[in-house]
């Protein structure tokens, strides 16, 4: 993570998220939760981060992956994919999808509308360009 981070430093890069939701849902039936900092494996974490956000409880264990982490569901993913209450999503909700999954080099899947890329800002851009004009005039 840390060398993708500096990398794009170096590169005079930034993480932008494209696209939009297509309202599938399927990001609200398998989930990663964190606790302290380290992803939750046991339900007894769970019970404890609800205890510190009640929004949490509208939140199922719907599993473990193959590393044992536990993988979660929301209750509140309607039969046509959408949130019973949309204004009032949790943050980790409204703040999907992350852009730290591009330094984690976990990349959104196929089936979502949206992406994450590494690009060079336009200002950075123009900058070089306007710097590279002055110098022909001169």
């Amino acid at each position: 993570m840390f060398f993708r981070y500096l990398l794009l430093k170096i590169q005079g890069k930034k993480i932008i998220v494209t696209g939009k939701c297509l309202k599938c849902g399927r990001c609200c039936t398998k989930f990663y939760l964190k606790s302290n900092g380290s992803w939750i494996k046991s339900p007894q974490e769970f019970q404890e981060l609800k205890k510190k956000k009640s929004e949490y409880n509208r939140l199922t264990i719907n599993g473990k992956d193959n590393n044992g982490y536990l993988t979660f569901s929301c209750t509140w993913l309607t039969q046509n994919g959408l949130c019973k209450d949309h204004p009032n999503r949790m943050d980790i909700c409204k703040n999907y999808p992350d852009k730290l999954r591009y330094l984690n080099n976990n990349m959104m899947p196929d089936y979502c509308g949206f992406e994450i890329i590494a690009v060079k800002p336009f200002n950075i851009f123009l900058q070089k360009e306007t710097k590279k004009i002055s110098k022909r005039k001169s």
